[in-house]
């Protein structure tokens, strides 16, 4: 979108076109109200149907029963029937729920598990208070708190960098970040070591 003199203006429609006519975009004589003095540009996503890793996706060893009642949460969405391996799902939700899961192992570079997925339902589905806009207030567990994705490319990050054999681009197709901040750790792009 193009600003001209007279307001904004769709360049190659009706009279705004270049040229060197008295009303040509690229004329700077002071009558021409259709000259440029500036542009600006957008994009419009469809968020429409994406799941937000900072809340989508649980440890792959929570038992069936633990789940079932739960399945309506986004926290409970099953990420393998978008083509991710139980590894990469558990180091997806062990680096973004740490504390609040007490997942164990190193990230990157080795795989996360949970021991105890009863304190993930509690402390992360149940406990939850704020519809997951924020991180949760777990004290830290091995030195260590919840994190999120601040932005789509921490996310696009993650997938290309920490989980190099999960289906990217399919997975960053469907996936997105929530990206309210208040709240976060400050720390989100840092990796987990116990």
């Amino acid at each position: 979108m193009y600003v001209t003199r007279g307001g904004p203006a769709v360049v190659g429609t009706n009279s705004y076109t270049l040229g060197s006519s008295p009303t040509s975009i690229n004329n700077p004589i002071a009558s021409n109200t259709n000259y440029v003095v500036g542009r600006y540009a957008y994009a419009v996503y469809d968020e429409g149907g994406m799941l937000d890793l900072n809340v989508a996706g649980y440890p792959q060893n929570l038992i069936n029963t633990q789940a079932a009642a739960y399945k309506s949460s986004l926290a409970l969405a099953d990420l393998t029937q978008i083509g991710l391996s139980t590894t990469d799902i558990n180091n997806i939700v062990g680096w973004r729920n740490y504390a609040s899961g007490k997942a164990t192992g190193n990230f990157p570079g080795g795989p996360l598990s949970f021991s105890d997925t009863t304190s993930w339902i509690n402390n992360f589905v149940l406990s939850n208070t704020t519809g997951y806009l924020t991180t949760g207030t777990m004290p830290p567990y091995n030195g260590f708190t919840d994190q999120a994705f601040l932005s789509r490319q921490q996310l696009i990050k993650m997938f290309t960098q920490a989980l190099p054999s999960a289906p990217a681009p399919r997975a960053w197709q469907i996936c997105k970040a929530h990206c309210n901040t208040s709240g976060h750790s400050a720390a989100a792009s840092n990796s987990r070591r116990s």
